[in-house]
């Protein structure tokens, strides 16, 4: 019976970590009105939630603190910022106070970048390495976060959502008739398409899946898809207020204040699948989720909070078994990870262990960095039982690898 201990504790915590997923859990502060929540995968801030008098920022420790500068609500925040411990974000009171700051994280300081009035959102293409912000006279662009450019094309023009694809932008404007418009060279050029008005835009990451927008007006509101410079609907509803891709190419929408059956919030793959049973809340502010292989996590701001669902729990495997291996695992106190990669260590960007809520709860130290072969000896302390992901991103590809902790 001593020989089929371990065996049965690790099927325990495999049956414990499904039947977690099909739960939805508070994530964050309670009781806050959450417009948005963003998240990074470099730096000391794993994510940031988005209200109207400040922040809430978490960091490995998933603890969260609150931030504000003279009470102004921060409407959104990227990564990476003007230096490892910094995010950049953009403000607005209604004032001409209302910009772009950056954040520093280890003192808690704001620091003004570019004044402009009402921004809508800050977008940061990580193929093309640009910044853009939109803001209720025009688009501004910027390459280091400290310079900025007027995009003289939208001048007088309020610009409220932008999603990038690599060298593919597409921007909406809160002009009647025709609001959207398109770039295929980053920015340089822009083409007006034609349709019903969008509001609200996204696409998928690392690949391309095409842009998705919604629209949120009574009389032809719904999700729409963009077709051959086309906004093509996918179906109608009312009071669609949110709209997020969630690991990579999974399509959620969410609803605000919405008539019933269309409520809450509904992944969409050719037809609506609604997950509100055990949501607090149904009125949907934003849908979002943190961009790592291992579980698939879906996350929604509500009027009375952030919560979080997992969906899935599985792990893109190595193509080359050999680059990575841990033991022991499961894992009772420590572990032994050990590299063998095609590049020498020096390239690696960041190593982390995630939780099964794809948060950040530790970021290891490595030596010997002029090597393509290492071993590092890694302490669980005081983390909880259950399924860890080992997260290696280098220059050329992110290696993930599951573990257990009993």
């Amino acid at each position: 019976m001593k020989k089929l201990l371990p065996v049965i504790l690790v099927i325990f915590f495999f049956l414990q970590s499904f039947c977690f997923a099909w739960e939805w859990e508070p994530f964050g502060p309670p009781d806050i009105k959450a417009n948005k929540i963003c998240f990074f995968d470099t730096g000391p801030v794993f994510n940031v939630i988005c209200i109207d008098t400040g922040m809430y920022i978490s960091s490995f420790s998933s603890y969260f603190e609150f931030y504000s500068y003279t009470n102004m609500a921060v409407i959104e925040a990227v990564s990476p910022g003007l230096n490892e411990d910094s995010i950049i974000v953009v403000m607005s009171d209604g004032s001409w106070s209302d910009g772009i700051y950056s954040f520093k994280a280890s003192t808690g300081q704001f620091h003004v970048l570019q004044f402009c009035y009402h921004p809508n959102f800050i977008v940061y293409g990580y193929e093309n390495e640009k910044y853009f912000v939109g803001y209720e006279y025009g688009l501004l662009y910027s390459e280091d976060a400290i310079n900025w450019t007027n995009v003289a094309y939208f001048d007088n023009k309020a610009c409220i959502d932008m999603a990038t694809n690599g060298a593919e932008i597409v921007l909406a404007t809160n002009e009647e008739f025709d609001n959207t418009y398109i770039s295929e060279d980053v920015g340089a050029t822009w083409t007006q398409l034609e349709g019903v008005q969008i509001t609200d835009i996204e696409t998928g990451e690392f690949q391309y899946y095409g842009f998705y927008g919604i629209n949120r007006q009574e009389y032809n509101g719904g999700l729409y898809r963009l077709e051959n410079d086309q906004w093509e609907l996918e179906f109608y509803s009312e009071y669609l207020n949110a709209l997020g891709m969630v690991n990579f190419n999974s399509l959620f929408v969410g609803w605000n204040s919405g008539v019933s059956p269309e409520i809450g919030i509904a992944s969409y793959d050719g037809q609506l699948s609604f997950m509100n049973d055990g949501l607090p809340d149904l009125n949907i502010n934003d849908i979002s989720s943190p961009l790592i292989f291992g579980a698939t996590v879906v996350y929604c701001c509500t009027e009375t909070g952030c919560y979080s669902r997992i969906l899935s729990v599985g792990v893109q495997q190595n193509q080359i078994m050999e680059k990575i291996c841990i033991y022991p695992n499961p894992v009772s106190s420590e572990m032994f990870i050990k590299l063998n990669l095609a590049e020498p260590i020096d390239n690696i960007k960041t190593i982390t262990i995630l939780n099964n809520h794809g948060e950040i709860v530790d970021n290891l130290i490595y030596e010997n960095r002029y090597s393509s072969e290492i071993e590092i000896m890694w302490n669980k302390g005081n983390l909880p039982s259950g399924v860890y992901y080992l997260v290696i991103k280098t220059g050329k590809e992110q290696i993930t690898e599951k573990f257990i902790i009993l």
